[in-house]
């Protein structure tokens, strides 16, 4: 299955449903090389999926796994190509000469913007997302250096509107943990540099609905 560009949610939440619902615990991650003029890629989604049998049927699945042997499944959102497949015996005509990795050893990081890396991961045997370390540090440092400049405004609502910005981010229970670390945070900021700011101020979503500004 292949995304379009501003159908990131959506492509990692088939992902995650796939891991968590249909035993999809394996995965292998790799990039195209969109930057080549030459790159042609419904040549090669076709020879992927086609190699892995990746457009098989739910019953042809179920076959499959009936005898043991694994399925695969084919994604691909702008140049990341996701390869997911169940345990079992690599099934007889396929040659899978790709590394697969287990989701419960190996977290699967999906870069969506310059400024946003969404990591999706596996802890006591439930699967979430969240924002991958590097992301969730530079907006810890954003506010940092926005609190400072509501500071000398004596006014705390840049700091409000600055979280504001986080209601553009899936709701997924990983992320939705760091958006309750970064509201203390805030009211930590808040509080150190003598602005009224109250937990009231800081609002975030809790339930999913597409909203993709985040990412642009």
């Amino acid at each position: 299955m292949v995304y379009e560009d501003e159908a990131w949610q959506e492509f990692l939440e088939q992902i995650i449903r796939l891991v968590a619902r249909h035993g999809y615990k394996y995965f292998s991650l790799s990039k195209y090389p969109l930057e080549k003029k030459s790159f042609k890629c419904d040549a090669t989604d076709k020879k992927l999926t086609t190699k892995y049998r990746a457009e098989a049927t739910s019953m042809q699945r179920y076959r499959g796994k009936k005898k043991g042997f694994c399925a695969y499944y084919y994604l691909r959102w702008k140049e990341y190509i996701v390869i997911l497949k169940t345990p079992g015996q690599v099934p007889p005509g396929i040659i899978q000469d790709d590394a697969f990795f287990s989701i419960a050893k190996h977290s699967l990081k999906i870069r969506i913007s310059a400024f946003i890396t969404v990591e999706i991961f596996e802890r006591d045997g439930k699967i979430s997302a969240k924002l991958a370390d590097e992301t969730y540090w530079e907006l810890k440092n954003k506010l940092f250096y926005v609190a400072n400049s509501a500071q000398k405004a004596r006014n705390p609502q840049q700091l409000i509107e600055a979280f504001k910005k986080l209601n553009g981010l899936p709701c997924w229970r990983g992320i939705l943990q760091q958006k309750s670390r970064l509201k203390r945070y805030c009211l930590s900021l808040a509080k150190k540099r003598g602005l009224k700011l109250h937990s009231n101020d800081l609002h975030f979503r809790i339930l999913r609905h597409a909203n993709k500004k985040m990412a642009n």
